[in-house]
Order: C-alpha cells, then structure tokens, then sequence
C-alpha cells in the first residue's frame, strides 16, 4: 500500500526568489494598464497638477481621480509619488 500514501510537498522561497516573483507579478500589472491609464500615468509624472492633467485629457476632475484610484490599486502604490517611482522603475517615462 506504499503507492496510496501521498506526500504533502511543502515549498521554501527565500527573500531574492519571493521578491523576484513580485516583481514579476508587478510587471505583468504594467502590461494590463489601458492606453488611457498609460497616458495618464506620463502626465501625472509631470509637474501638472491633476486639474491640468484633467483639462489635457479633455477630462473631467473626478474621471481623473478615477484613474489615479484605479492605478493607486492596479500598482499597489498609496500616492502620486509611488506612480512617479513604478513609471520610473519600469521605463514609462523619460527622465
């Protein structure tokens, strides 16, 4: 009866493998965004405030907080500095 015993595996990830797999998992998250959410996320990487952003986007303000709610969550960021950062750290924008 050997062959009916079943093992339980258990999986060991240290630091580098767990972090690897996030950002994997975060860069993946960059591909999902909409060409809307791309271009919001450069100009929110710029020095205008979201009501400018809003006017260049031929937007109102609160489909802009939209955005910035949806991308706050979509990149797991709390601010317009952790947008800035992600952009940064993935090659959206120029610096």
């Amino acid at each position: 009866m050997p062959w009916r015993q079943f093992m339980t595996l258990s999986y060991y990830f240290n630091r580098e493998t767990t972090q690897a797999m996030s950002n994997d998992l975060r860069y993946k998250t960059k591909e999902e965004l909409s060409p809307r959410e791309k271009e919001f996320l450069h100009l929110a990487c710029s020095e205008r405030t979201y009501k400018q952003v809003a006017d260049e986007m031929n937007l109102s303000p609160k489909t802009i907080d939209g955005y910035r709610e949806v991308l706050f969550s979509k990149l797991d960021v709390k601010s317009r500095v952790g947008l800035v950062l992600f952009a940064i750290k993935h090659r959206m924008v120029n610096i």
